[in-house]
C-alpha cells in the first residue's frame, strides 16, 4: 500500500498554503490532492508528490515572473544615440532626444527636431545617423517640385525650337521663370521683329495667344481693337469651355490629357482655333444646339478637331467610339 502523505493542512511550499487534502482517482490510478492558495491570491489544486518534491511553488506566476526576468536580460539594450541637443542633420537641429517603445515593446531613441523651415518634426536616431531623416519633409518636396520643373522644360523643349518663329516672335532661349507667389512655369526669351525682346510664357506662344510686343496691334489699329474687344457672351456656357478645352489638350505639353491628344498628333484646325465664334457657328450650322445629356465627340479618334469630325454625342455612343474598336458604320455614314 501506498505510504499516507507526510502533508499537512497549513503547511507551506514556496508560495503555495495548502488548504485542504483528498484522495481522487485520475486515469486509474488513486492519488492524493492538495487544494492551496498562492500568495498572489489564485486557488490551485496540486498532486502532493509535486509538493512534496518541490515540482510546484505556485499557482504559476513565479514562473511567468522568471521567465520575464530572464528576457529583460537577454534583451540587448538599447544603442546610444551618440546624438547631441544641437547636432544638426541635413535642415534638422536636434532639440530633444526621447526614448519611446514601438508596438513590439522595442525602445527606440527619437529626437525632437527643428527644420529650417521653421517646422517640427519627431525622427529616429538611426534614421538621423545613416542620413535618411534631413528634414520635414519639405526637402523630398522641393526635389520632386524640381523633377517636374525638369519634365515639363523637357517637354516643352520638344515642342518649341530656338529659332522657331510664332507670329512676330522669334524664340531666342528657353527657361524657367518664378512668380511671385513662387509657381514655376516655362517661358521663352523672345525677340520681335520691331527689336523689343520680351519674356513670354510658352503656353501663350503654343496657343497663339501672343503674338508680338503689341507693335502687331498698333499697326492693326482700330480695326483690330475692335474684333479683340468684341464681347460675344459666351464665355461661360458649355460651348466656350469645350472649345477652349479642346485647344489646351492639343497645344499644352502641360495639360493633363497632352498624351492622349496633342502628343499624338492630335490638332485643332485653323478656322477654330482663330475664333470660337467660328467653332460656335459651324456646330450650330452641322448639328444644330447642343442635345442635354449629349458633349462633342470626334467620329474618328486619330483625326483633330474640324467641322467635318466633330458631333454631338452620349456618353455611350463615344463609350463605342475608341482607337481599339473598329468604327461604327454609322458614324461613317453620318458625315454631313
Amino acid at each position: 500500500m501506498k505510504k499516507p502523505s507526510q502533508i499537512k493542512v497549513g503547511q507551506r511550499f514556496g508560495r503555495l498554503k495548502v488548504l485542504k487534502i483528498f484522495t481522487a482517482q485520475k486515469s486509474g490510478r488513486t492519488r492524493r490532492w492538495c487544494i492551496c492558495r498562492c500568495n498572489c491570491g489564485n486557488m490551485s489544486t496540486v498532486v502532493d508528490d509535486s509538493l512534496r518534491y518541490g515540482d510546484s511553488k505556485s499557482c504559476g506566476c513565479l514562473q511567468r515572473e522568471i521567465t520575464s526576468q530572464l528576457a529583460r536580460k537577454r534583451r540587448p539594450k538599447p544603442p546610444s544615440s551618440n546624438i547631441k541637443l544641437g547636432q544638426r542633420f541635413g535642415r534638422l537641429k536636434v532639440l530633444k532626444i526621447l526614448r519611446a517603445r514601438n508596438p513590439n515593446r522595442q525602445t527606440r531613441i527619437r529626437c525632437s527636431c527643428l527644420c529650417d523651415c521653421g517646422n517640427k518634426t519627431t525622427a529616429r536616431a538611426d534614421h538621423l545617423r545613416e542620413g535618411r531623416s534631413k528634414s520635414c519633409g519639405c526637402l523630398n518636396a522641393e526635389v520632386a517640385s524640381q523633377r517636374n520643373r525638369q519634365r515639363n522644360l523637357k517637354r516643352t523643349a520638344q515642342l518649341i525650337k530656338r529659332g522657331q518663329r510664332f507670329g512676330r516672335w522669334k524664340v531666342v532661349k528657353i527657361l524657367l521663370v518664378q512668380r511671385s507667389n513662387g509657381h514655376i512655369y516655362t517661358a521663352c526669351d523672345c525677340l520681335c521683329d520691331c527689336g523689343n525682346r520680351r519674356t513670354v510664357a510658352a503656353t501663350s506662344l503654343l496657343v497663339g495667344q501672343s503674338q508680338s510686343c503689341r507693335c502687331l496691334s498698333g499697326e492693326l489699329g482700330g480695326k483690330w481693337l475692335r474684333q479683340m474687344s468684341l464681347k460675344h457672351g459666351l464665355s461661360k456656357t458649355y460651348y466656350y469651355k469645350t472649345w477652349k478645352g479642346a485647344i489646351y489638350r492639343c497645344t499644352d505639353p502641360n495639360n493633363a490629357a497632352w498624351k492622349h491628344y496633342g502628343g499624338r498628333g492630335i490638332t485643332v484646325c485653323e478656322r477654330w482655333k482663330k475664333s470660337f465664334m467660328n467653332f460656335y457657328r459651324d456646330m450650330l450650322k452641322r448639328h444644330g444646339p447642343r442635345p442635354p445629356g449629349k458633349s462633342l465627340d470626334r467620329w474618328d479618334n486619330n483625326e483633330g478637331y474640324t467641322p467635318k469630325n466633330c458631333w454631338w454625342a452620349t456618353p455611350r455612343e463615344q463609350n463605342l467610339n475608341r482607337r481599339n474598336l473598329p468604327l461604327p458604320p454609322r458614324h461613317a455614314q453620318s458625315d454631313p
